[in-house]
């Protein structure tokens, strides 16, 4: 936590400094796939080993149109998100903005 940011600020930081390690993830990653001997890759601190898993999916688009699009089948999900936004800045008054220099200069 840094207490000289505000946390919307903070928060905005992070997320960038996340999607930076998530792409660097994936170029390491792509590295350990396209040369993948079957062979573990040795490093200093930690080894990497590329492993196969299979599961079973369920595929909507395999089921007849009627029962894929029979509303007793759907629900509704809510759910919650922060999101990061631009400062939304005031808008200037109609009037000129009080300008202390040329307040000074008027005495």
């Amino acid at each position: 936590m840094n207490k000289n940011l505000l946390p919307a600020d903070e928060l905005a930081i992070i997320r960038a400094e996340i999607k930076d390690l998530r792409h660097r993830e994936a170029q390491l990653r792509a590295v350990f796939l396209e040369n993948d001997s079957g062979e573990t890759q040795l490093g200093s601190w930690h080894d990497v080993e590329i492993v196969t898993h299979q599961s079973r999916v369920f595929d909507p688009a395999a089921l007849p149109d009627h029962i894929r699009n029979d509303p007793k089948h759907w629900r509704m999900l809510e759910t919650r998100t922060v999101r990061i936004c631009e400062p939304q800045m005031p808008k200037p008054p109609s009037a000129k903005i009080f300008n202390l220099r040329d307040h000074q200069n008027m005495k």
